[in-house]
């Protein structure tokens, strides 16, 4: 998935990679144990500012990954919230998963949290250090 932040004129890439060598996970058919591990970069034409690891899939609340950072060398992903619905402003969206994270290092080095719906991508953003909030307002999904 591409997206481009208006408010931040960047680009986002957020991209799957598969665990390797295990049999019980596959590209193409069901997964019953954690497999993905989604991974987003943050750049423009001439300021590339890094990529991370941000989701991860399957999972239940209290769930985490622990994810490179070279700021913060304890850094984690943890599935804080799962909510079977989710309301933003007048946008319904159906399961939608509540990720926080220690350190975000692509965000400005701080905590945040990132709300991912099924079926949309990202949907959320609280950067909690600077007390900034980003609300997805409209999308449209190419079919």
């Amino acid at each position: 998935m591409r997206l481009y932040s208006t408010r931040q004129d960047y680009f986002y890439h957020y991209w799957p990679d598969y665990a390797s060598g295990n049999n019980s996970c596959s590209q193409s058919g069901s997964i019953h144990t954690r497999c993905v591990l989604i991974n987003v970069s943050k750049g423009k034409p001439g300021d590339y500012v890094g990529d991370g690891d941000c989701f991860f899939y399957t999972f239940k609340q209290g769930d985490y990954e622990t994810t490179f950072n070279t700021q913060f060398p304890n850094n984690k992903i943890i599935v804080e919230q799962v909510y079977q619905s989710y309301i933003l402003g007048p946008l319904a969206f159906a399961k939608t998963v509540k990720i926080h994270e220690l350190n975000t290092f692509i965000e400005g080095v701080q905590p945040t949290n990132h709300y991912y719906s099924e079926g949309v991508g990202i949907i959320r953003k609280e950067f909690l250090d600077s007390n900034q909030v980003w609300n997805l307002v409209s999308y449209h999904i190419a079919p």
